[in-house]
């Protein structure tokens, strides 16, 4: 069995630690560059996502008494859409906009899929 075993260069081996590897990472899909995106969260759900973060990469860059602004560096994946999601209408997307667009067409599909009970679903 043991010429069977793969030997990995010690970059390699660097690598493929999970801390490594699955740095910026929203759950356990590595996919797509991470990207830094902003999001407004309105109370409370705000006074929430500050005591229990998205992502370790979490920060706070504005607050009112109405809502806080947030921002993570992380990986859009199809993960962290639906988590997104999951906060409805108690948080947007503010930034970048070409991720912003990609949870418009999410939400419209969505819409359009209770509204005739037709599949819209969408590919990622």
């Amino acid at each position: 069995m043991e010429e069977n075993k793969v030997k990995f260069s010690p970059k390699l081996r660097a690598i493929l630690k999970p801390e490594v590897y699955f740095e910026h990472c929203f759950g356990i899909i590595r996919q797509f560059e991470p990207i830094a995106i902003r999001f407004r969260a309105f109370w409370p759900q705000d006074a929430y996502l500050k005591d229990v973060p998205l992502h370790a990469s979490q920060i706070e860059v504005n607050h009112t008494e109405d809502y806080t602004d947030f921002e993570m560096f992380v990986r859009p994946t199809y993960d962290l859409k639906q988590e997104l999601l999951w906060h409805r209408d108690k948080l947007t997307i503010l930034s970048p906009e070409s991720f912003r667009q990609d949870m418009i067409q999410v939400l419209r599909a969505t819409l359009s899929g209770y509204e005739t009970g037709e599949s819209y679903a969408i590919d990622e």
